[in-house]
């Protein structure tokens, strides 16, 4: 099921961030199929007016001109082909640099990539780094003016900026590390194969990666009811885990102004509650993951 065959957004509503109404309508067609969704009014999220925001079987939905998926966990979950809707298409791939969709590179099923090289990423440098990647000149002329304060020559500011200059030192980082980042792909799935293997009998849910996408494991996060049983078990024997993300979207304070409330989405609330990730790195032993895994038992 596809957004347009779902919604119909008022006129008026074009006021709204539109990156807003992209994630309600993308967390609206998950409960659907959930049969969780229901219908809130403009008054829910902007405040004032009562006309319903959406409708079902009615038409399509006008939620933008951009589209930002998020790779969370390194995972390439394509969605409904941005081209057909006239969209551009900016991928957040802080977790996933080098996944393949179809065996091309994300990178290329978008008009601009963004990637982090904080050092918990799968590229990491040892401090804090990033990089913006684009086929489009005028995009990165803007974008080369942006990191630093918006200027187009020495203090002549032609946008407003940022200071968002890579240090050099970290740059040096990430170029050798670079050279060995295919081979360190490869050994993350190795271990990611090696989880799978080993808990497929247990009564969690395990990653799923479709058979036509590859990704770098930025974290392996399996699904658990007694999640914090398991992770103080595991934490008596010296074994990190972590939650990624113990807190849905939609009920964050920062978020509260579009009016959801707990029970909105089950879905994610559920998630949120059972996700636990377990050590993940290129260098993990066989051993090392056997014995992570007999506690899990």
């Amino acid at each position: 099921m596809s957004i347009e065959k779902v919604t119909q957004l008022p006129e008026d509503f074009q006021g709204i961030n539109p990156h807003n109404l992209y994630l309600y309508a993308k967390a609206y067609l998950a409960n659907l199929r959930a049969g969780t969704a229901h219908t809130k009014t403009r008054s829910d999220v902007k405040g004032g007016g009562k006309k319903p925001w959406r409708q079902k079987g009615t038409g399509r939905a006008r939620v933008g001109s951009t589209r930002n998926p998020s790779r969370v966990h390194g995972g390439a979950a394509f969605g409904p082909k941005p081209r057909k809707y006239n969209l551009k298409v900016i991928i957040d791939g802080a977790q996933s640099f080098g996944a393949e969709y179809k065996g091309k590179a994300e990178v290329h099923h978008c008009d601009i990539y963004t990637t982090s090289f904080f050092p918990a990423k799968p590229l990491g440098c040892f401090g804090d780094g990033g990089a913006i990647l684009t086929n489009n000149s005028e995009f990165a002329e803007r974008m080369r003016m942006l990191r630093v304060h918006g200027q187009n020559k020495r203090y002549h500011h032609k946008y407003i900026g940022l200071g968002a200059r890579m240090d050099t030192i970290q740059a040096a980082i990430v170029n050798v590390k670079l050279k060995y980042y295919k081979q360190d792909f490869e050994k993350r799935n190795k271990v990611a194969k090696k989880y799978n293997e080993m808990l497929r009998d247990f009564d969690i849910i395990l990653p799923i990666i479709k058979s036509d996408r590859s990704i770098p494991w930025a974290q392996y996060s399996i699904r658990i009811k007694n999640r914090d049983e398991i992770q103080n078990k595991l934490k008596q024997f010296g074994i990190p885990t972590a939650v990624h993300y113990p807190m849905p979207l939609h009920l964050q304070e920062c978020f509260s102004y579009l009016g959801y409330e707990k029970g909105d989405f089950p879905v994610a609330e559920r998630v949120s509650r059972e996700i636990m990730s377990l050590p993940m790195n290129p260098d993990l032993s066989d051993e090392e993951i056997e014995y992570v895994v007999n506690f899990i038992k």
